[in-house]
C-alpha cells in the first residue's frame, strides 16, 4: 500500500490533491481484496474498485494534459507517452478481471504501485515546478 506523503507533492494543489485521491482509492482496492474471501465476491469488489481507480486516473490524467498544454510544456509529448502506458496496462488488468483470469493479481498491483510512485516522483515533479514557475511569471 502507498501512503500519501509530502514527497509526492509537487506543488499544485489541484494535481496534489488529486494525487492523493488516486492513492487512497489504490489502497481502498487493496483493502477490498485482502477482505474477500470467497473468489467470486473478490472478483466483483476488484472490478469495481479498479473501474473506479481507472476511471478517476483517467479525469486526473486529463486535467493534467490540460494543464501541460495551457503553459506549453516543453515535454507534453513524452510526459502523455507515460500517461498512454499507465491506462493501456490499467485496462489490460481491467479486462482480465472482467473476463475472469484469474483472480487480481497483486504482482500487476505492484507493477502499478512503483509505476505510480515513479511517475509521480520523478514526471509530475518535474510537471510541478515548469507549473509554478509557469504561473509565477503571469502573475
Amino acid at each position: 500500500m502507498l501512503k500519501w506523503d509530502v514527497v509526492y507533492h509537487i506543488g499544485v494543489p489541484v494535481l496534489d490533491k488529486q494525487h492523493n485521491r488516486i492513492i487512497e482509492l489504490a489502497n481502498d482496492l487493496v483493502v477490498n481484496i485482502l477482505r474477500c474471501e470467497e473468489i467470486e465476491k473478490e472478483r466483483q469488489i476488484t472490478e469495481a474498485a479498479l473501474a473506479e481507480l481507472i476511471s478517476y486516473t483517467a479525469k486526473h490524467l486529463q486535467e493534467e494534459e490540460e494543464h501541460m498544454l495551457q503553459y506549453d510544456y516543453p515535454e507534453l509529448a513524452e510526459h502523455k507517452r507515460e500517461h498512454e502506458i499507465l491506462m493501456t496496462e490499467a485496462q489490460r488488468i481491467l479486462t482480465e478481471a472482467q473476463h475472469g483470469q484469474g483472480g487480481f493479481s497483486f504482482d500487476a498491483l505492484m507493477v502499478m504501485k512503483k509505476w505510480l510512485e515513479e511517475h509521480i516522483l520523478v514526471c509530475d515533479k518535474k510537471l510541478g515546478e515548469f507549473l509554478q514557475s509557469a504561473q509565477s511569471r503571469q502573475g
